[in-house]
């Protein structure tokens, strides 16, 4: 991964609102995916309303300038008032660790050259980073525009740009923040930087978070062959990436792992109706690309990559950005603030710009049982794990679990 030596702005610690679920304050409660982190600036961090401005952001390694996009937004608050504002995006390109990068754009063709420059890179390495910084002041950019055949090359540790200071979210309240995400290109796709291509951005920035959790498991109908599993997080870290669980039945004191078909990958590469939930996994799996060389059509009936799920694409094609959150996002309950998909009901915590924790509810509904012992663990990108257990009956699981913590 890459190992960048500066953080993105002077304090990037804490950053409330991280990939995954959340429940999005400023947009009535709504569920939402979030691909990246925020990092807000403000008395959490050490900011306030005089000291906003000019807040720096570097390159977080070297790479090349891939895109740079200023977009006019107008939005209206609870009183009635509108703001418009610019705002800008900016995207880089980065080569995988171990590649010699050329000092200068080199000629082509390579004539046996093994420096690497640009898209070279992402191939000669099977794919490449991409950094991506939204919310960035248009005033502020030092980076200058795409250039015909040419991408400006950026070092690690270069100052490109401020957090914009005027940004106001949808429902109009100022909420300067940066936007920060990594996405990570395949080896089949290696100069994809496409939304599902988005994982856990602390994969690669410096961190070092406190282990303050709270697990909660609640196992019902465990005794029957479809069990519902409950799992709870509250959580100080920024950094959760996955719940899983594993299922045993017991009889007379010999244990079996129930099998749970969905943990293996269907023909087309979906788990459908896993006994887990993985952010990164899940992302990639259920939002589709539409590219010139991976089109929506490859994801309905008969394409290459046939979703399981595809009779919930509304128009088939790529004709707005909703339709990229066709699975993950869009609220098809009456309740707008879970996500109920793929066998897994989400209902995240809500999202302030000064929480201190995130939380999450899990219920696993899709399966197999009977439920005797259920392990569940939660994973956090460091490596980390929180494991919680529960037993249909106290002792009954006492030859599977070295220290039996049975939940209430």
């Amino acid at each position: 991964m890459i190992v960048p030596t500066l953080n993105l702005v002077k304090m990037i610690y804490p950053c409330p609102l991280h990939l995954g679920p959340v429940e999005r304050g400023d947009r009535g409660g709504r569920y939402d995916f979030h691909r990246g982190i925020d990092i807000p600036l403000n008395s959490m961090n050490g900011y306030s309303d005089q000291n906003k401005d000019n807040v720096p952001v570097f390159a977080i390694t070297k790479g090349w300038v891939n895109k740079i996009e200023t977009k006019t937004h107008t939005v209206t608050d609870a009183q009635n008032n509108t703001y418009t504002f610019e705002d800008t995006f900016i995207n880089l390109r980065h080569p995988r660790p171990g590649l010699e990068v050329c000092d200068s754009p080199p000629p082509l063709p390579r004539n046996g050259r093994i420096c690497c420059w640009d898209y070279e890179c992402c191939k000669d390495g099977g794919g490449c980073y991409y950094s991506g910084y939204i919310h960035m002041d248009p005033d502020g950019i030092s980076l200058t525009s795409i250039q015909i055949n040419k991408k400006e090359f950026v070092e690690k540790g270069e100052f490109f740009g401020y957090v914009n200071p005027n940004y106001r979210n949808t429902n109009g309240k100022l909420f300067p923040h940066l936007h920060f995400e990594i996405r990570n290109s395949p080896e089949f796709d290696n100069l994809s930087a496409w939304q599902r291509d988005a994982i856990h951005p602390l994969n690669v920035l410096p961190y070092t978070g406190s282990d303050s959790h709270d697990v909660g498991i609640e196992v019902k109908k465990a005794e029957k062959k479809n069990p519902k599993v409950i799992v709870s997080v509250v959580t100080s870290r920024v950094d959760m990436v996955s719940i899983e669980l594993d299922i045993y039945d017991e009889d007379g004191g010999r244990y079996r792992l129930v099998e749970q078909p969905g943990n293996e990958r269907d023909r087309y590469g979906y788990n459908v109706k896993p006994s887990w939930f993985d952010m990164e996994k899940w992302n990639f799996q259920y939002t589709h690309k539409d590219s010139t060389d991976i089109p929506w059509d490859y994801f309905e009936n008969g394409g290459r990559y046939q979703c399981p799920y595809r009779k919930k694409h509304k128009d088939g094609g790529y004709e707005n950005e909703k339709n990229i959150n066709v699975h993950l996002e869009n609220v098809d309950s009456d309740d707008k603030q879970v996500r109920d998909f793929n066998g897994v009901k989400i209902d995240p915590g809500s999202f302030s710009s000064s929480n201190q924790t995130y939380s999450m509810t899990a219920t696993f509904k899709k399966l197999n049982g009977p439920a005797d012992c259920v392990e569940a663990y939660v994973f956090f990108v460091r490596g980390d794990t929180e494991i919680v257990r529960w037993e249909r009956e106290q002792g009954i699981c006492d030859g599977l679990f070295p220290d039996p913590e049975p939940a209430d």
